[in-house]
C-alpha cells in the first residue's frame, strides 16, 4: 500500500519535432509527475494495464513526457511497456523496434513544484522488485521487474493503515516509483514495526508511506 499525492504543476518539454508520439502501457498503477523524477508531486495516477502517449524520454530513457485523459506530465520509464516486436519490453530499454524522442525538460515556476522534504537523505538506487504477471506481464528493465496491476496481493486493515499515516518517520529518497510489488532492499533500508500486526512494517519513501512485509521487504 502506498498513498500518491495529488496537485497540479507546469513544466516546459524542450524536442526537436521529429517523431510521432509512442503508445504505451502502464505496467502498474503508476504516478503521473510534473517532472522528470520522484521529487516532483504527483498531479494524478495511472491505472495499471491503461495506454498512454509517450511524447518523448530523456536521454537515459528512465523518465518520458507522457499524455494521460488530456493531461501532460511524466512517468517512470521502467513500467511503461511498448510492443517490441510482438513482444512487451519498458520503454527504458531502448527497444530496436521503437523510435522515441529525446527530449529535456526546463522547469517552469519555482521550487513549489517539488515534494517537500524529497531532496534530504541520499539518492538509493532502483528498487529491486519481482514480476508477479499481470495485464502485460512483467516489465524487465535495468534490473527492475514491474509489478503488475490487478495481482492479488493480501491487504493491511485500516487500523493498519491509520498508525502508519499518523506516525511518519524520515523519508528515504529512492530513484525510481515505490510500486506494489516491488522490494524494498531490507539491507539498505530500515523498515519500522506496526504495533500488534507483525504481519507488516512500514517505510516512508519519497515521503509517501508505504507498507511492506518485514520478511521480504514486499510493497502490498
Amino acid at each position: 500500500m502506498k498513498k500518491l499525492i495529488a496537485t497540479t504543476a507546469l513544466a516546459t518539454v524542450i524536442a526537436a519535432p521529429a517523431l510521432a508520439a509512442v503508445t504505451a502501457s502502464t505496467a502498474t498503477d503508476l504516478n503521473l509527475r510534473s517532472g522528470p523524477g520522484t521529487e516532483f508531486k504527483s498531479i494524478a495516477v495511472m491505472p495499471g494495464g491503461e495506454d498512454v502517449m509517450v511524447n518523448g524520454c530523456v536521454d537515459t530513457a528512465e523518465w518520458c513526457s507522457v499524455t494521460f485523459g488530456g493531461q501532460m506530465g511524466w512517468a517512470y520509464g521502467p513500467y511503461l511497456a511498448v510492443d517490441n516486436n510482438g513482444e512487451y519490453a519498458a520503454i527504458s530499454t531502448r527497444p530496436t523496434a521503437v523510435e522515441v524522442e529525446t527530449v529535456t525538460y526546463q522547469p517552469e515556476g519555482d521550487t513549489d513544484e517539488m515534494v517537500a522534504g524529497a531532496a534530504a537523505g541520499a539518492t538509493m538506487g532502483a528498487i529491486a522488485a519481482t514480476a508477479i504477471g499481470g495485464p502485460i506481464g512483467g516489465v524487465i528493465a535495468g534490473g527492475i521487474l514491474g509489478a503488475a496491476a490487478g495481482t492479488e496481493v493480501a491487504q493491511p486493515d485500516e487500523e493498519t493503515i491509520a498508525y502508519v499515516t499518523a506516525n511518519p518517520v524520515d523519508t528515504t529518497v529512492v530513484r525510481g516509483e515505490a510500486i506494489v510489488g516491488a522490494k524494498v532492499p531490507l539491507d539498505q533500508v530500515a523498515v519500522y514495526e506496526i504495533p500488534n500486526n507483525a504481519d507488516f512494517a512500514y517505510v516512508y519513501l519519497n515521503g509517501e508511506p508505504v507498507i511492506v512485509r518485514p520478511d521480504s521487504g514486499e510493497i502490498v
